[in-house]
Parts: structure tokens; sequence; C-alpha cells
């Protein structure tokens, strides 16, 4: 795999002319925009023209400290030229299309403070909010409450979240496990039918088989991304977590019979930090602090 140097965006500064030092960032509009928050700055969020290199836009919509950005109707909408997307701050979250002067297109703010910490859109469903004790609401919009709350079970922050193509599966990233969660039942949607609690969606915990930890000498799990594969024309076949040295892979066929331990684990050359299947291939990307390597899946 051979990577070529494209452009570095020199000495970008923000409306008062303070240098930015860019922390969450989310490419979209086709890879032509470039949303990121500012570390000195935390309640800022900044718009930026990747072809022209400058600042477009600045907006502070919640007024507080933003905890994470998001695409506002999920990850393929990065391909597209819909500029709109998702800002979180601990009891606020706000929908974003840079069209307009002021911003904010809608909001929904909590007098409490859940610390909320990741969001995630999800195309054609809603809006996916969890929080630093591990709480996931379920939002069919931003107009009101949400429609679900499932009460953390593990009291852990989600490091990463993901979702299927149609939607109807949400990957949920801990450093001890990887939850897998429908947002559909016989009853309708978690984003937009409130559900009894002995009617919520049953979150499924993912792992690697004891055995498989033995022989590959893992003493403990400590994961930090998991993804569901993706493909143009099929829906998901795998997920692929990465913990340590250690690249993971579940086979949904597998984990929709209830097998929901995997052996599928292969030891790196060094510490990987973070790991994918390449768009429309079965191969795996894998990334390290210094170089990058292609895993073929067999």
């Amino acid at each position: 795999l051979n990577l070529e140097h494209s452009e570095t965006l020199r000495g970008v500064k923000s409306s008062d002319g303070k240098q930015i030092v860019a922390s969450k960032l989310q490419v979209q509009e086709a890879d032509t925009k470039l949303v990121m928050t500012d570390e000195s700055n935390s309640s800022a969020i900044i718009y930026s023209d990747l072809s022209r290199g400058k600042v477009v836009s600045e907006w502070k919509p919640t007024g507080s400290a933003i905890k994470d950005i998001a695409l506002n109707s999920g990850k393929q909408q990065s391909l597209q030229p819909d500029p709109v997307f998702l800002a979180l701050s601990e009891q606020a979250i706000v929908r974003v299309d840079p069209r307009v002067q002021k911003g904010v297109v809608s909001e929904h703010k909590y007098k409490s403070n859940y610390h909320f910490d990741k969001i995630l859109g999800v195309a054609g469903k809603g809006t996916l909010v969890t929080s630093n004790g591990g709480d996931i609401r379920f939002f069919g919009d931003l107009q009101g409450n949400a429609k679900n709350l499932i009460p953390s079970k593990y009291g852990q922050s989600a490091l990463m979240l993901d979702h299927s193509k149609d939607g109807n599966l949400l990957l949920l990233t801990y450093s001890t496990m990887i939850l897998l969660m429908p947002t559909e039942t016989k009853e309708g949607s978690a984003f937009g039918k409130t559900f009894r609690k002995d009617r919520k969606p049953r979150l499924l915990e993912l792992s690697v088989n004891p055995q498989a930890m033995v022989r590959h000498g893992i003493s403990k799990l400590d994961f930090i991304s998991a993804k569901f594969d993706e493909k143009e024309n099929e829906l998901e076949n795998y997920i692929v977590a990465v913990t340590g040295q250690f690249i993971v892979l579940w086979v949904l066929s597998d984990v929709a019979k209830g097998k929901y331990l995997t052996s599928y684990v292969k030891r790196m050359d060094d510490t990987v930090v973070a790991g994918e299947f390449m768009y429309n291939q079965d191969d795996l990307l894998a990334a390290f602090r210094k170089n990058l390597t292609v895993q073929e899946l067999r």
C-alpha cells in the first residue's frame, strides 16, 4: 500500500485570528469540507473548505464544550453533498446546517446534565446518544425527549459508535466488550416508538472465546474500535475490532445464530491503532503507529 502526501492545512486560524488546534474531525460533502472542534476553544465548531484550506464558518452552537460531532444521516452521507451535521455537548444536542447563517436549525437541551459524550446519526431512523456512564438514548427527532432510554449495565463509556447500512443494527465499542443492538422489534423502531421496559431492544455482548484468548496469549481485552464492513450493494457481513496487537473478527451470520464468542483472532507485528475493512472489499486495513498493512481475509 503506497501513501502519497497530498496537502497540509497550515496556519488555519479562527475568526479572531487565533491558531486552531484541531481535535475531533469529520470530513463531509464528498470530501470537500471539514468540520472540526478546536482544543483551544472547546465550545467552537469550525467549518473549513479543504480545497481552499480556509475556515468558512465558525459557531458556538451550545455555549459549552463540544463533546462529539457526527454526520446527520449516517456514514454514507460523507459521499454526498449534504452539509448537515450533528453536535453534542454534555446536555444539548444540535443539528447544524452550514447554509444557514446562525448554523443551528434544531436543538434539544436538557435542564439536567446527563454527561452526553457520543452521538451517531442513523440514516432513515434518527439519532443515537450515549452518556459518560453508558446510558443509551434513541431520538426520532431533536424536538422532544428520547423515545427510549437503555440504562447502563456496565458503567462504561462507549468509545465508538457505528451502524449498519439499513440502520437496523448498532455497534458500540467499550474497552472490555463489543455490544451489538438491534433497533427494530416486532412493535416498531426504537427511534420512533417508546417501548415498555421489558420490550426494549436487547444488547448482545460480543467477546472472544476464552480458549482463543489462551491460545494467543491474551490476558485481557482492551478494545479501541469496532466497525462493520461496508459494501456498496450488500448488507454487512462482518464486524472487525481492535485490541492491542490483535484484530478480532465476528461473522454476522454466526452472530445471528447466537454465536457471540469468536475465535477469529489474528496477532499483528505491533500495536494496532485502527482497523477496518476496505470499502467494497473483504480485505482488512490495519494501521500502526508508523505504517499500514492490508490483510487478505481467508
